[in-house]
């Protein structure tokens, strides 16, 4: 049970893991289902989050194309999306979702912002990184939580 009740399980997340189990030839079923899904609007987040576990991130770049990951990939995997893109890609993802994260406006939003950006330090750099944290303590000069969460992230 998670912390808001009986957990969701999404039905073809479980059926994929049960496929990738029996598969003879993953790489190639997994080809097949991108094939099959890449057109599909409804499975485009699953196709992405498939690609990045598998390592395929190139091709998940590739499968997402023109379209805005923040509309169709939920939080974690967004971050995951965005930290595995290449730099100059991934900066401007980066910095939207630290920016929608500290728009939340409370402790969990900080932290997840500064979280994000000490990780994304290894992707778009840690000066960049640095900029970003101290562009934010420079808007945002009274929330005291945004701070001290940056502070305790290293910035």
């Amino acid at each position: 049970m998670g912390p808001n009740g009986p957990e969701q399980v999404d039905p073809v997340h479980t059926w994929v893991n049960r496929y990738r189990e029996v598969s003879r030839d993953w790489a190639a079923d997994l080809q097949d289902l991108v094939t099959a899904w890449r057109g599909d609007p409804n499975r485009l987040a699953t196709l992405v989050g498939l690609l990045l576990d598998a390592g395929q991130h190139a091709q998940a770049a590739q499968v997402m194309g023109r379209r805005d990951p923040l509309k169709i990939l939920a939080g974690p995997l967004a971050v995951r999306y965005a930290l595995a893109l290449p730099s100059a890609e991934a900066t401007p993802l980066i910095l939207n979702l630290v920016t929608q994260a500290v728009a939340q406006g409370n402790r969990d939003g900080y932290r997840a912002a500064a979280t994000l950006l000490r990780q994304a330090s290894a992707v778009i750099g840690a000066e960049e990184a640095r900029s970003a944290a101290a562009l934010l303590r420079a808007e945002h000069p009274r929330r005291r939580s945004l701070h001290a969460e940056l502070g305790n992230a290293g910035f």
